[in-house]
């Protein structure tokens, strides 16, 4: 049994590590990714036509490189904070902001699972540190039923497609990765039908039953949690979906907490 320091500890720590990454990965790109142009307020200022001139006033500026830069520092530095620092409900608070207000530059869609997750993840830690006893409770509970029900919904949107259920997704996705042809992604596309056909379902079916660990003991559990990072890892190294990878992992103490709730 982990208990809940250790627990909390973890997710604390990588969800710290998660903000840190994805804040680099914003202040290295934002000069360098046509992305960040497509996102510019020129392009989607016609979208905020409806709001009132004061909600414009704090919304435009996250569209102007210069500021968008200063507001990654701001994240960079708070998660180092939360990082080193005993659990207090204003660092926690004040990154849940930060993250929303980087959303909005993308209206919530540069990387929609992983920010989401990450803005899940930030929500459990507020709860966490307002109050220790009445809230972390709650708020371990929260983190981890959003975790089970981000794998359901993957399984579920993946099930409805006929390219998944016909075992020819992987062949159709492969060559869109972000990331340079490498020798996993050529050896994949090398083979036959009949694995990639296996493959698809194994990958469906893993993600709708993973709700499945909460009848389990922490061996069993512990099995799913190393085969979810692998395959976020995989996923990673295949397109290149770093943020997958870190947005999950802190994720998955939730999921263990409920667990061991229910078996002690």
């Amino acid at each position: 049994m982990i208990s809940t320091f250790n627990l909390i500890l973890f997710f604390k720590t990588f969800l710290a590590l998660n903000i840190i990454w994805q804040s680099l990965e914003h202040i290295v790109s934002v000069n360098t990714s046509p992305i960040y142009q497509s996102w510019s307020w020129k392009n989607v200022q016609l979208d905020f036509t409806a709001f009132p001139n004061l909600i414009l006033f704090f919304i435009k500026p996250l569209f102007n490189d210069r500021f968008f830069i200063i507001l990654q520092y701001c994240r960079l530095f708070g998660a180092v904070g939360c990082l080193f620092t005993p659990l207090n409900i204003y660092l926690p608070m004040i990154l849940l902001i930060f993250n929303i207000l980087t959303s909005f530059r993308f209206r919530g869609t540069y990387n929609g699972g992983s920010d989401f997750m990450t803005i899940v993840c930030l929500s459990a830690l507020c709860g966490i540190s307002y109050n220790h006893g009445q809230y972390e409770k709650l708020a371990m509970i929260y983190l981890g039923i959003h975790t089970l029900i981000s794998y359901l919904k993957a399984g579920y949107v993946k099930v409805i497609q006929s390219e998944w259920r016909q075992g020819k997704a992987l062949q159709l996705f492969l060559p869109l990765s972000r990331v340079s042809p490498s020798s996993i992604n050529k050896y994949i596309l090398k083979l036959n039908p009949t694995i990639h056909y296996t493959l698809c379902w194994f990958i469906i079916i893993w993600e709708l039953s993973t709700f499945i660990v909460l009848f389990f003991d922490m061996t069993f559990v512990i099995s799913y949690f190393t085969t979810a990072l692998l395959f976020h890892l995989m996923i990673f190294k295949i397109y290149g979906l770093n943020r997958f990878f870190w947005s999950w992992l802190p994720a998955w103490a939730g999921i263990i907490y409920i667990v061991q709730l229910i078996h002690h």
